[in-house]
């Protein structure tokens, strides 16, 4: 996506992106599928509408290449979440496992079991509340920021 514009037609893209998954099934550590809440979250969205917005985009995901000829367990072994870290530590900890609990439920809509919910997920801090002016502040809230999510439970390059 250049400026808003798709470079390439939906049909095309969705034709592309199925036979991604489907060449990607075997590489059972590999995720070709990213959906960036980030996005969402660095530009001024909230925790709770970062968590709304990324999973729909991942239930649509997983609808669309379901009618691609897809079943909904090849996507899901291919996706990824990546969600930014605000500065709100207890909150972000609570976004997060409050994340993989709604995301096991969209997947059990979709019909697949437990341990197919699980999902990776990727997090890096927020930008939109760094100083211009101060990096010794910009340090102490990233270094907050990477302890809500390395707080959370366990959490590893795994979440889930």
């Amino acid at each position: 996506m250049t400026y808003g514009n798709l470079c390439i037609s939906v049909s095309d893209g969705l034709e592309y992106l199925s036979g991604l998954v489907k060449s990607a099934e075997y590489l059972k550590n590999f995720r070709i599928l990213d959906i960036n809440g980030a996005a969402f979250g660095n530009t001024g969205a909230g925790i709770v509408q970062e968590v709304a917005f990324s999973l729909a985009m991942g239930s649509e995901y997983l609808a669309t290449l379901g009618e691609q000829g897809i079943a909904p367990s090849e996507p899901v072994r291919s996706l990824q979440f990546s969600l930014a870290i605000g500065p709100h530590y207890f909150m972000e900890i609570a976004k997060l496992r409050a994340f993989r609990v709604l995301w096991s439920r969209v997947c059990l809509a979709y019909g697949l079991d437990e341990t197919l919910s699980r999902t990776w997920i990727h997090a890096s801090t927020s930008r939109w509340n760094m100083s211009l002016y101060d990096p010794h502040v910009n340090m102490l809230r990233g270094t907050t920021q990477a302890m809500a999510f390395f707080g959370n439970a366990g959490v590893s390059a795994r979440a889930g």
